[in-house]
Parts: C-alpha cells; structure tokens; sequence
C-alpha cells in the first residue's frame, strides 16, 4: 500500500485564495511530501466557504494548485472534492484512499 498525507480543507478567502489555516496545512503537507514521509498527497475539501459564504471552486483545487507551486508533482497529489464537512472528509478520503491501493 502507498502512504497519503491527508490535508483538510479550511476555507477560502472572499478572493478565492486559500485563507490562512489552509495555507498553513497545505505548505505542511508539501514539507512532509518533501521530506519523504508519503508518495501522496490527498486534498480534501468540497466547499470553500468564503467571507461572505459564496462557494468558489472545490477547496481541494485551490490546494492541488497551491500545492503544485510548492513543487509537488500533481500525478502524486489525489482529490477528494465530494466532502462537506470533517465527517465526510474521512469517509471520502478513505474511499479514495482504497480505491488507489
């Protein structure tokens, strides 16, 4: 089986950039990817709840792409875009996760 890192979402702002709770779990995950400790990344997250509650692009897009800036390959980063909540993130992360192994 081959490992994943799992990043949560935690919104966007009213911009449609991550807000700074996201960014900080995503530069985490790549520092792990980078140091070795997985060959995947999954980013999970469906609604990106901005400042005024507007829904933008999945949550787990704006990290695949910020994520790809951070020099990860995106072949080694999966998206998991169907969860709404933490509930959902764990049963669709694992999904995916199955699915992939």
């Amino acid at each position: 089986m081959k490992d994943a890192i799992i990043i949560l979402g935690g919104g966007v702002n009213h911009s449609g950039s991550l807000n700074k709770i996201a960014e900080a779990r995503v530069e985490k995950g790549a520092e792990l990817y980078h140091k070795g400790v997985a060959d995947n990344i999954i980013v999970s997250g469906l609604l990106g709840i901005t400042e005024t509650s507007t829904f933008l692009e999945a949550e787990a897009e704006s990290m695949k792409e910020r994520l790809i800036k951070l020099g990860v390959p995106p072949e080694r980063i999966w998206e998991e875009a169907k969860s709404r909540d933490t509930i959902e993130n764990a049963f669709f992360c694992n999904l995916l996760y199955l699915e992939r192994n």
